[in-house]
């Protein structure tokens, strides 16, 4: 086991934390492996706008992956490591994913079943009060979207069965609010069985 952090505080602070001495706390991913660090995974703990570079890392060199949410900040990315994790024969796992909670497996259950009819059309709203956010959350593009719309939107293919075929979405935030830019947004869907969904969600709900 080793950890790697680029704030000295917080790898001393997980160096206590887990007992780990200093020979196999580094600075930088890249140091870690090449010092020949014995480990079959690597977590990828770090900013959205990291996980590419860290999980390139990682899987290049023949280790499994569990990165969280979000995987990446753009389509290419997530390709692109997905491609690699094929090629290297690796796992390529994304962490706090929504559709192992019991609630949601048991939408999927009923709607698998026909108990709720053939679903067309689904409105799905997200609210919260504004909060303290972490530094990355603060600095996130789009702050909303990546700390819990990307679980709601893939929750809904998740009880759906199926997969998205058309995307309608925008960001924004308030201009009365100080928020960080993206603390709200609105997203229409079709899926390929002909259903459609509303999705609204926003950090600025009083």
């Amino acid at each position: 086991m080793a950890c790697v952090d680029v704030d000295e505080t917080a790898l001393a602070s997980t160096a206590r934390t887990y007992k780990l001495p200093n020979s196999v706390c580094y600075s930088s991913l890249d140091e870690a492996l090449d010092d020949n660090v014995e480990c079959q995974a690597v977590l990828v703990v770090t900013p959205a706008e990291h996980h590419f570079q860290d999980c390139q890392t990682a899987l290049a060199r023949g280790k499994a992956v569990l990165v969280e949410k979000p995987f990446t900040t753009n389509l290419v990315e997530a390709n692109e490591l997905v491609r690699l994790a094929k090629v290297k024969n690796v796992p390529l796992l994304v962490a706090q994913n929504y559709r192992y909670l019991r609630v949601y497996r048991a939408v999927r259950r009923l709607i698998s079943e026909g108990r709720l009819g053939r679903i067309g059309m689904v409105i799905c709203q997200y609210y919260r009060v504004p909060h303290e956010m972490s530094f990355a959350q603060t600095n996130a593009t789009q702050s909303v979207l990546w700390g819990m719309g990307v679980h709601h939107l893939d929750v809904m293919r998740y009880v759906l069965g199926t997969e998205v075929n058309n995307v309608l979405s925008d960001d924004f935030t308030l201009s009365w609010t100080s928020l960080p830019k993206g603390a709200s947004m609105r997203t229409m869907l079709s899926f390929e069985n002909g259903a459609r969904a509303f999705y609204s969600a926003t950090y600025e709900s009083r």
